[in-house]
């Protein structure tokens, strides 16, 4: 019965101690949501909430980094290359619903005229190609992950040289193309 009552008295006496050591620890960090991590890319978006990349839009995101290298350097772009660009870039959608052609080749012109003397590296025009490639296929992405991934893309551009104006141009047009994808979408 001793050893009983001695349990009893230990349980009550840790009851009441415990709850005052609580207070004494510090507090635990928040971790960071899901949408605040970065991807193995270094993208910002939650690769858990965007949809997956096909094997075929990722053959096109790194034809599209492929035509953006050779834009790069290059003070004089020529309409080959812009329609070549223009065309992989089209290429790109995968829903039925598309940008116009008219948005398109205003990116594409944008895109060649900040590029053409800019150092991006290889690994930031991948990234940046994946930017567009969701920024394209954006009818069920979120308007605050479109504003992310647009984000990431401005700051891919003034990372590499490319003039804030420049930079400010280019991720207007990705939000238009996006408002013209999800407005076309709803019809």
């Amino acid at each position: 019965m001793k050893k009983l009552y001695f349990a009893a008295a230990a349980l009550l006496a840790l009851s009441v101690v415990m709850p005052v050591f609580a207070f004494d620890r510090p507090a635990a960090r928040p971790r960071p949501t899901p949408a605040a991590r970065q991807t193995k890319d270094g993208s910002s978006a939650s690769s858990k909430t965007l949809p997956s990349i096909t094997p075929a839009q990722q053959a096109n995101i790194q034809k599209l980094a492929g035509d953006l290298q050779t834009i790069k350097g290059k003070s004089t772009v020529t309409p080959e290359m812009k329609q070549q660009l223009s065309n992989d870039i089209m290429g790109m959608c995968k829903g039925a619903t598309k940008p116009s052609q008219s948005s398109v080749d205003k990116l594409t012109t944008d895109l060649t005229s900040a590029l053409s003397d800019k150092q991006l590296s290889k690994q930031e025009m991948v990234k940046l190609s994946k930017d567009l490639n969701y920024v394209l296929n954006s009818a069920n992405i979120s308007d605050e992950q479109i504003q992310q991934i647009v984000t990431d893309a401005e700051t891919i551009l003034k990372s590499s040289g490319i003039s804030k104006s420049d930079a400010e141009t280019i991720k207007n047009d990705l939000l238009a193309i996006s408002g013209e994808i999800k407005k076309n979408y709803g019809k």
